[in-house]
């Protein structure tokens, strides 16, 4: 329904378990009180996957998933 548009880009947290992890604190999302990888991903106008990132962990900007995607250095 957008004019022109060729597709969209947004990130995400997926919700993770981690057992046994002491190092834990690093994949915590804050603000969502949950445990989480962050995931970028690009579609086309029929939604169609075109680029995907994942491993990003717990709560961080937008900004910074984008900073460091292949997609961004490509």
């Amino acid at each position: 329904g957008f004019l022109n548009c060729c597709g969209a880009m947004d990130c995400t947290h997926m919700a993770i378990e981690l057992l046994g992890s002491e190092d834990a604190i690093d994949w915590y999302a804050r603000a969502k009180k949950y445990y989480s990888m962050v995931v970028q991903v690009v579609v086309d106008s029929k939604t169609s996957f075109l680029y995907i990132t994942i491993g990003i962990v717990g709560s961080v900007p937008d900004r910074q998933v984008w900073n460091s995607s292949g997609l961004k250095k490509a």
